[in-house]
This record gives C-alpha cells, structure tokens and sequence, in this order.
C-alpha cells in the first residue's frame, strides 16, 4: 500500500511540474485567460496562411458575424492582426501575431519545456530507462 501512495504521489508531482510549465509560458507572455474553444480556434487558425474572416468562418463551421466578432476579440488581446489585400481594397487577410502563435502552439511549447526540464535532470541512461518503463504502461 505504501509503494501505491509513493507512485500516486510521484506521479502527481510529475502532473504539476508540467502544469507549471504551462503556467509559466503563459505568465511569461501575459496570455490572457481564452476558453479552450477560443484556443482551438487559434489552433486552427495557425494552420491556415493569408485567410480571411469567410474562408474562417467556413472552415469553422460558423457564421460570418460570430468569426468577425471573435477576431475583433483576438485583434484586442493582440493574438491576430488584420491587413489588407494590396490586389483587392476590399479583402482583409488574418495573421496571427507572435502572442495568438505562442496560444495556438501553447501545448507543443509547454511539452518542450517539460521535455527540456526532464533532460537537465537525468542522464541520458536514467532518460532511457524512464522512456523504458514508460513504455510498459502504454
């Protein structure tokens, strides 16, 4: 029973250490509290290039003022910025600023730093050997 409480506890410990990591990427970067679905959004949004509010909106599945009214949201929090179309007046495309591609990748970002913290911690034996019982889990 002892053994159970150490693993729970050890594992909790490993849980926070990367919850941290998380915390501090977004303290670091002053990232505002988004709703996941507003991070989502983001995700999605960083896989796209020279989009606009419509192809947004379409690929979203929502409406056209619902998208507008999020990217004036996201244009406030300086996650997107907007810039018009030099061929055409009347077509604006979105980006994502540095902050919205810090949000969208929040979680690749926050394993890195784990991933990295782990490694200025082990050796690269103990490394494998944890990569090894890991694994027995899976």
């Amino acid at each position: 029973m002892k053994e159970h409480h150490t693993l729970f506890s050890v594992f909790n410990r490993v849980l926070f250490i990367r919850t941290e990591c998380r915390y501090n990427l977004m303290n670091k970067h002053k990232i505002p509290e988004l709703t996941l679905k507003q991070i989502e959004y983001l995700k999605k949004f960083d896989k796209r290039e020279n989009t606009t509010i419509s192809q947004l909106a379409e690929e979203l599945g929502l409406s056209k003022p619902t998208v507008t009214e999020m990217v004036k949201k996201f244009i406030r929090l300086d996650c997107v910025q907007k810039e018009q179309c030099s061929q055409d007046a009347r077509v604006y495309y979105l980006f994502l600023t540095e902050k919205g591609k810090i949000i969208a990748r929040l979680e690749q970002i926050t394993d890195d730093n784990f991933a990295k913290k782990v490694e200025s911690r082990l050796s690269k034996e103990d490394i494998n050997l944890l990569i090894e019982i890991l694994l027995k889990i899976l």
